[in-house]
């Protein structure tokens, strides 16, 4: 295997240097300088131990993987950062762009790119949200990843970046940097990389903040999972063949993937 593969396997599956280093044995000192380019030829026992473990990432368990997944190269980088304790605001904001993580009671969690099924779906939710939004005059708004959500004012440990999801609180948007509150409704598209990430971590996090209406939507399984918070959490799991209701609009609203369904 080559070092650019596993370049795109580090970045597909969001190994960190020090995770990599831990499961090799080689030093992280070694494995920065691998993956940076500043070793232009590994040696060859350097190799052979990346290859067997990126070998073995073809059929990574993600359910295995080691929680929570520490940012620790851009901690490195910017030098003021220690693993051993909670990750603020402030450190999430001196973080560079890439590669896109979420700040979870003060916790970093790495995010993979999105494929281009998972963009299309988002796509048809924005707009459709949206669409309806404008068609009926309210002041709502529908946002899309990567958006910035600080979903409780008072927590300076949580910043998140849902999928798509509604705002109809004006004060909430009026941050340059970022949302300020909870939105009322959120959206997350369930990948193979993100899956406990949105189905436990993330939904428990919405319902403690006070999102009214949470989605999880499976491009696999093809089907979308509605929970109300506002109606004692109670659960509806949909068909990509049927119409979806969005309760924030009273069941007006139907959003519809079914193209998506035929495609699968």
């Amino acid at each position: 295997m080559t070092i650019d593969e596993m370049k795109q396997k580090k970045e597909e599956y969001g190994y960190t240097c020090d995770w990599i280093a831990r499961q090799t044995g080689i030093p992280v000192s070694t494995v920065r300088k691998v993956f940076s380019g500043e070793t232009k030829k590994p040696r060859r026992e350097t190799m052979i131990q990346l290859s067997k473990l990126f070998s073995r990432s073809l059929t990574y368990d993600y359910a295995s993987r080691p929680e929570p997944v520490f940012v620790s190269e851009a901690a490195h980088a910017y030098g003021a950062m220690e693993q051993d304790r909670l990750f603020t605001l402030d450190d999430y904001y001196r973080m560079p762009d890439q590669p896109r993580v979420e700040l979870i009671d003060g916790h970093i969690y790495l995010m993979a790119a999105p494929n281009v099924m998972h963009q299309r779906i988002s796509y048809v939710l924005q707009s459709s949200l949206n669409n309806f939004i404008e068609k009926k005059g309210k002041s709502c708004f529908a946002f899309a990843a990567p958006t910035d959500v600080q979903p409780d004012a008072d927590d300076d440990t949580t910043i998140v970046q849902p999928d798509v999801f509604v705002i109809c609180d004006e004060k909430k948007m009026e941050d340059p940097k970022r949302i300020i509150g909870a939105p009322e409704l959120v959206i997350e598209i369930l990948s193979p990389t993100n899956r406990n990430h949105d189905l436990v971590r993330k939904r428990k996090k919405y319902e403690k903040v006070g999102v009214k209406e949470y989605w999880m939507v499976d491009p696999e399984g093809l089907t979308v999972t509605t929970i109300l918070y506002e109606n004692d959490s109670l659960i509806h799991m949909y068909s990509f063949k049927d119409p979806v209701p969005v309760e924030l609009t009273g069941g007006e609203l139907t959003i519809d993937l079914s193209q998506f369904y035929h495609e699968g």
